[in-house]
This record gives structure tokens, sequence and C-alpha cells, in this order.
């Protein structure tokens, strides 16, 4: 004789996500009585920076590759938006979305990134060498995204 268990579903009120976890011994309610979802998507866009492509949103930090002649405090604009998503509304660019911009401020000038380790070796010859490089970034920070 096979058991039949029923479930809720109840939101988890302790979590600001949403988390969902299910309740075994409960019978099961309708689930507009129980809870409402609300989903919010934020404006996010993608954006081409320095020949890197990002996906960002307002108040994001991005380390993108070196800017020259840039200040702490700079405003920088980058034009080359190829995807803006407004709340659901989604506009693709053939190659770039007219009239989108996203706008940034200079967070830090000299970021580092992780070491990169070359080795060279030449077998049975008794050579090798070992040399490591750090690409340079520029920190910034998303403050609006124009659409």
């Amino acid at each position: 004789m096979a058991i039949r268990q029923e479930f809720a579903i109840f939101a988890a009120a302790d979590s600001d996500l949403g988390f969902i976890k299910r309740m075994p011994g409960v019978a099961f309610r309708p689930a507009e009585k129980l809870f409402k979802f609300f989903v919010y998507i934020k404006m996010f866009a993608i954006v081409e920076m320095q020949g890197q492509q990002f996906r960002v949103e307002a108040g994001q930090k991005v380390c993108v590759l070196n800017l020259k002649d840039a200040k702490v405090g700079d405003k920088v604009t980058f034009d080359k938006v190829l995807l803006v998503n407004n709340d659901g509304a989604v506009s693709v660019g053939t190659p770039v979305v007219e009239g989108a911009k996203v706008v940034c401020e200079v967070a830090q000038v000299e970021v580092r990134g992780k070491k990169i380790i070359v080795f060279h070796k030449k077998r049975r010859k008794g050579f090798d060498k070992k040399t490591g490089a750090r690409q340079h970034f520029t920190e910034v920070l998303v403050k609006e995204i124009v659409a």
C-alpha cells in the first residue's frame, strides 16, 4: 500500500529572496492564500567596454581594461550598448541600441588582476624559464543606464 504525502508550499519569511521550502504532512492550500510572488527585474544592459562585453546594472562595480588618463571621480560614458532590458522590455541593437549609453564614474585607477604564470621548458636540455605578468585594470562604478 502506497503512502500518499501531501505538501504545502510556504515562502520563507526570513529571506528577502523568496526561497521556497516544502513542509511535509501539511494539507495543501491554494498558493494565492499563502503568499504572492512579486517579480522585479532590474534594468540592465550589455555594453562593450574596451573591447570586452559586460552585463551591467546601476550601482555595480566593473573592472575594465586600463583607461588612459583616467582619474578617480571622472565621468566616463560608454556608447556601445548592445542590449537593454528595462523591466522586461528588451531592446536589442543592430549592432548597437540607438540613443543608449552607460554613464560610469571612475572608482579606482590602478587595480591589478591575478598573476598569470608563463613557464617555458625544453625537455632534456636543462632549459626552463618562469615569468609572471599582471594585467592593469580600472574599476568603474555604473551610475545610470540611459535607454
